[in-house]
């Protein structure tokens, strides 16, 4: 048997290494893009549904039911729904953190991040959310989801390799 020869790559290096500088990094990136993303739909939630933070509302219905749509001001649902969003957002950088090296190319973290949110719209917004929160589901437009999405993965690209250089700079 020969002892001289190579192993083939895999991809345990995902489950046995862990760098907490680059998993934070990860999750700044995704509340900073969640946070980005939840500003960019205020005016279009006002144009569309008549109130800023329609959107947070129905993200907060999960909370709330039918009664956290109630437009006027924030309300609990509304910060509710911006925790929850938030949250989610930090879970994805976290997660995707883990599963992407810190030392993979600019565009490489732009394509993963588009990619990955994509996934995220098809098993979220598609699949998961009408059996939990139909009333999201009934006003967003699927053209408009699939807008914020890639918005939400090139920002999180942008902000997570612009972090990354602040991060490890040192």
């Amino acid at each position: 048997m020969d002892t001289n020869t190579q192993q083939v790559p895999t991809i345990t290096h995902i489950w046995t290494r862990f760098n907490l500088r680059w998993i934070i990094c990860g999750i700044l990136s995704g509340v900073l893009a969640g946070l980005l993303i939840a500003i960019i739909t205020m005016p279009i939630a006002a144009s569309y549904l008549g109130e800023s933070t329609a959107g947070l509302k129905y993200i907060g219905v999960v909370f709330f039911g039918s009664e956290g749509t109630r437009f006027g001001p924030m309300g609990a649902s509304g910060f509710a729904g911006l925790v929850l969003h938030l949250s989610l957002s930090a879970l994805y950088g976290a997660v995707f953190a883990q599963l992407v090296c810190e030392k993979s190319k600019p565009q490489s973290l732009l394509i993963l991040g588009v990619v990955t949110s994509m996934i995220i719209w098809i098993f979220g917004c598609m699949l998961f959310m009408p059996s939990f929160n139909l009333p999201l589901r009934e006003v967003l437009s699927p053209i408009l989801a699939i807008f914020l999405h890639i918005g939400f993965g090139l920002s999180f690209g942008v902000i997570l390799n612009f972090l990354r250089n602040k991060i490890f700079e040192n």
